[in-house]
C-alpha cells in the first residue's frame, strides 16, 4: 500500500541460508521491498577466495523492483574433509537504497574417506544409523533433527558418535546453527559446543520466537564441525527442523481504499452543492421520487409514471430510487430578507484504483439533507451527509480483503454573487465514521475509526458578457483538497493520506447574426486539470471547438463539435472526437413532422470540457 509512505527501503532475500554439497548448486532470489526513486544496483560479494562461484554478481532494478531475480551459487570440489561456511553479501545502492543483506552458505564435504581402504565390519548395533559405522577408530559424529515444530517451540537435535568415546572421556563437538525465516530467538544462532560422553549420544535444543508476523514457514539447520578428536559424518553432518508459522494473514492498511472513498464522498457533496448554487430559489415544494416529479396536478393526468412504479407495473431499483429522489422546499421567494430553504437528495458513485501490488474498487451511496438562506447575492448554509460504501482489495498471491465504511459529515457552504451571472463559492467539511476490514482466510473483523477533512473553493459563471453580438467568456474553476485518517487497532496500522485537484475550464462564444433571424454561434473551450497526492495523479489539457447554425424561421438547426486531448498523464493515451447533428422542426409545437440526424466519430464530443473535468479522476490513469 502512496498515502503517507513510511515504508523503509530493504532487500528481500529468499532463502537467507543455502545448503549444498561439494559440486552442487543452489540459488536465492533478490527483490526490493519498496519502490525506488531511481535505478538500484545490487552487487553480490563474499565469494572471492572461496570455492564458490556465482552465475552473476550484479543485479539491476528499475520498474521491475518487486520482481525476484535469481543468483545461482555453485560449490567447487576440494580434497579436504572439512565443511565450509561462507557469507555472501548483497549490497544495494542508488534510488534511495544504501544497505546490505547477507546469505549464509553451508557446503558439506563429500570427500570419500574410505577410498583405498578395505574394512570388514560386523554390525551388531541396531540403534545406530546404517551408514554410521566409521572406517577408523576416530569417532564420526552424525546429527539427526527432531520432528517439525510451530514457532515458539524448541527444535530438537541429537548427535551420535561412532564409536562412542572411551569410558570416562568426552568429546566436544562444535556445531553451527543457522535460521531460515528469522524464527530463532536472539542468541540461538551461531556456534555452540555440545559434549558427548561415553554413552555416544547427546541432545540439545534451539529455541524459536513466537511472533505476530504472518510469514512463510522456515527451518533451523545445524551443521557438525570437524575437530581433533572427531570428524563429521559425510552424509549425516547436516540436519534441519521445519518451523511452521501460525500467525494470521497480515491485514493490508486501509488507506488506499479509504482515501478514494473519502474523495468520492467529497465529490458527491460538491456536485450536489453546485446544483444548489446554479438553481434560483423557487417558492413551494419540489419533490422527485425515483425520477418522477410529484406535483399538485391530478394524479391521472401528470403522475402516470409515479403510479406505474407504485403499483409495480415498472420495476424500481435501489439505485434508481436513491439517485432519482430529491426534494426542495422554500417557504417564500419574495422580500429582501434572507429566505430559508430546505433540501435533500441521494447520490451513487463508484471508484476503482491501483496501488503497487494490488487493485481496489468500491461503491458509495450518500444521502444529503441541507438548509440554507439566500439573498439577492448571498447563499449560505450547511449540509449533513451520511455515506456508506463497500468494496475490496485484490492483492498478489490471491490475498483479498473485503472492506466497507460508513461516514457522517457536516459541510458548511456559501456562495457570493460578484455579478448576477458570476459567483465565488467555498465549502468545508469534516466527517467521522468507521471502517470494517475482513481479510480472506480469517474469521476476524477489524473496525478502526476513520475521519475525513475537506475544503474546496471555486469560481463559476460569466466572466465576460458580450450580449447577443459580442464575445462571451464562461469559466468553471475549482480547487479541492482533502485528507483521510484511520486509527490503529490490533493487527492494523493507522493510516493517513491526502489528495488535491485543480480544475480550470473556459468557454468562449461569439454569436454572429445572419439574415432572416438566422445566426451562427462559434465556440472554443479549453480544460486544464491537475490531480496530486496519494491516489491517482496526473495532468490533463483538452481543447474543444464547435459551430452551431440556427434558422428559427424555417425550424432548422445544425451543429458540428470536436474535441482533442492535448496532454495526458499517460503519454500513450490519446482521445479525439467529432460529432455532427441536424434537426428540422417547421412548427414550434410538438405536433407535425420533424426530422433529426446525427453522427459521431471517435470519443464523445458532446459535453465538451466536462469530459476532462467531470470524472472523479482523469480517464486513462491508473
Amino acid at each position: 500500500m502512496a498515502v503517507t509512505d513510511n515504508d523503509t527501503p530493504g532487500l528481500v532475500l529468499s532463502p537467507t541460508a543455502l545448503e549444498m554439497t561439494e559440486g552442487g548448486s543452489a540459488g536465492f532470489t533478490v527483490k526490493l521491498a519498496t519502490e525506488p526513486t531511481d535505478t538500484v544496483t545490487v552487487a553480490i560479494t563474499g565469494h572471492s577466495g572461496t570455492d564458490l562461484t556465482l552465475d552473476t554478481t550484479r543485479l539491476t532494478f528499475t520498474s521491475n523492483w518487486n520482481e525476484p531475480q535469481t543468483v545461482t551459487v555453485t560449490a567447487g570440489e576440494d580434497s579436504d574433509t572439512a565443511n565450509e561456511f561462507e557469507t555472501l553479501r548483497a549490497t544495494a545502492s542508488g534510488g534511495g537504497y544504501d544497505l546490505t543483506a547477507n546469505v549464509t552458505v553451508t557446503v558439506t564435504d563429500n570427500y570419500d574417506l574410505t577410498a583405498n581402504v578395505t574394512v570388514t565390519v560386523t554390525d551388531n548395533d541396531d540403534d545406530l544409523p546404517p551408514s554410521s559405522t566409521p572406517p577408523s577408530s576416530t569417532p564420526v559424529v552424525a546429527i539427526m533433527g527432531g520432528s517439525a515444530i510451530t514457532e515458539g517451540e524448541d527444535a530438537s537435535f541429537t548427535l551420535t558418535a561412532t564409536p562412542a568415546p572411551a569410558p570416562g572421556t568426552n568429546i566436544n563437538v562444535a556445531v553451527t546453527i543457522s535460521d531460515s525465516g528469522s524464527f530463532a530467538r536472539t542468541g540461538q544462532i551461531g556456534s555452540r559446543v555440545v559434549s558427548i560422553n561415553d554413552s555416544g549420544t547427546a541432545s540439545f535444543t534451539v529455541s524459536t520466537e513466537n511472533d505476530s508476523v504472518d510469514e512463510e514457514d522456515g527451518r533451523i539447520t545445524v551443521v557438525v564441525q570437524g575437530g581433533t578428536d572427531h570428524r563429521p559424518h559425510g552424509s549425516n553432518a547436516v540436519a534441519s527442523v521445519t518451523v511452521g508459522d501460525d500467525d494470521a494473514p497480515a491485514v493490508m492498511a486501509p488507506n488506499g481504499w479509504h482515501l478514494r472513498f473519502g474523495r468520492t464522498v467529497s465529490q458527491q457533496v460538491l456536485d450536489a452543492l453546485q446544483g444548489r448554487f446554479a438553481a434560483r430559489p423557487t417558492a413551494g415544494l419540489a419533490l422527485t421520487v425515483a425520477g418522477e416529479a410529484i406535483t399538485s396536478a391530478p394524479p391521472l393526468e401528470e403522475h402516470e409514471g409515479v403510479l406505474a412504479k407504485a403499483l409495480g407495473f415498472e420495476t424500481i431499483t435501489t439505485e434508481a430510487l436513491v439517485q432519482g429522489s430529491s426534494f426542495s422546499f422554500t417557504p417564500s421567494a419574495e422580500g429582501a430578507a434572507p429566505q430559508p430553504a430546505f433540501w435533500g437528495q441521494g447520490t451513487l458513485a463508484s471508484f476503482t484504483g491501483q496501488e503497487a501490488a494490488f487493485s481496489l474498487d468500491g461503491d458509495v451511496t450518500t444521502a444529503l439533507l441541507g438548509a440554507d438562506w439566500s439573498t439577492e447575492r448571498w447563499r449560505a448554509g450547511a449540509a449533513l451527509s451520511h455515506s456508506w460504501g463497500s468494496g475490496s482489495y485484490e492483492a498478489e498471491k490471491d490475498t483479498d480483503q473485503e472492506i466497507s465504511s460508513t461516514l457522517t459529515g457536516l459541510f458548511p457552504y456559501g456562495r457570493y454573487g460578484l455579478t448576477p451571472r458570476l459567483g465565488i463559492w467555498a465549502v468545508a467539511g469534516y466527517g467521522w465514521g468507521q471502517l470494517s476490514l475482513e481479510p480472506d482466510g480469517t474469521d476476524g473483523e477489524y473496525q478502526p475509526g476513520a475521519n475525513l477533512t475537506m475544503a474546496a473553493v471555486g469560481l463559476d459563471g460569466l466572466l465576460i458578457d458580450g450580449g447577443a453580438e459580442g464575445l462571451n467568456l464562461t469559466t468553471t474553476t475549482d480547487l479541492l483538497t482533502l485528507s483521510t485518517t484511520s486509527e490503529e487497532v490490533d493487527g492494523v496500522q493507522s493510516s493517513e493520506g491526502s489528495v488535491s485537484r485543480l480544475r480550470l475550464g473556459l468557454v468562449a462564444t461569439r454569436p454572429v447574426p445572419l439574415a432572416h433571424g438566422a445566426s451562427l454561434l462559434p465556440s472554443l473551450e479549453i480544460g486544464v486539470r491537475q490531480d496530486s497526492g496519494d491516489a491517482e495523479t496526473g495532468f490533463g489539457l483538452e481543447l474543444g471547438a464547435g459551430l452551431t447554425w440556427e434558422d428559427p424561421q424555417h425550424g432548422i438547426s445544425a451543429q458540428v463539435r470536436g474535441r482533442t486531448l492535448l496532454t495526458h498523464a499517460d503519454e500513450d493515451f490519446r482521445e479525439q472526437g467529432m460529432a455532427l447533428s441536424f434537426f428540422w422542426q417547421p412548427h414550434p409545437s410538438h405536433r407535425g413532422p420533424s426530422f433529426s440526424l446525427s453522427h459521431a466519430v471517435g470519443a464523445t464530443a458532446a459535453g465538451g470540457m466536462d469530459a476532462l473535468l467531470r470524472p472523479t479522476v482523469i480517464e486513462g490513469m491508473d
